[in-house]
């Protein structure tokens, strides 16, 4: 063996792997390192060939009332796709593609009153899924038309006060100058 590799004096990582490869002890730690190597070229590929999962998928509210919410999601990974699917049950039978691209969120609009049900996936480039993120359950509960209609209600009449303290004070104005 070569006697350098027992040396006492402070050498630097490269060197001392460089005395080990030209160790005559068979091949074996030359072996050990191309492995080495291979399996760690071999690592990104992996990622790159699936999907990340473990996406967070949330909503801004459990109870909707005003007829509109936000659905955002996150899993770290920049370049991924999202598939977002909504159900009327938690099983998602008859379950219907929402969303799918890169954005982060969406707004929904336009829902009946119930409950709807959303999970989230990725989707890799060659189409390949992720698994489904943890359901999010929102349900959707209108304001009642007779809050509405009393809120219109109280509108009209602030207009109206405005549009009437507008016009008399016109006048006045109008019959003083006139004076």
């Amino acid at each position: 063996m070569d006697d350098s590799l027992n040396s006492s004096e402070p050498t630097s990582r490269t060197a001392r792997r460089a005395r080990l490869l030209s160790a005559s002890d068979g091949g074996s730690v030359r072996k050990s390192l191309r492995e080495r190597l291979r399996i760690l070229t071999l690592i990104p590929l992996f990622f790159v060939a699936s999907p990340a999962s473990a996406i967070e998928l949330e909503s801004d509210s459990d109870v909707a009332t005003a007829g509109y919410y936000q659905l955002k999601w996150e899993n770290g990974d920049k370049e991924v796709r999202f598939e977002i699917e909504e159900a009327d049950n938690p099983a998602f039978d008859e379950a219907r593609e929402l969303y799918q691209g890169r954005d982060r969120a969406t707004v929904v609009t336009g829902r009946s009153d119930g409950i709807y049900y959303y999970r989230a996936r990725t989707v890799g480039v060659d189409g390949s899924t992720g698994d489904w993120s943890d359901t999010v359950k929102v349900e959707i509960d209108h304001h009642p038309l007779s809050r509405a209609l009393g809120f219109f209600s109280a509108g009209a009449i602030v207009f109206i006060a405005i549009l009437v303290a507008i016009l008399i004070g016109n006048r006045r104005y109008h019959i003083k100058e006139s004076v």
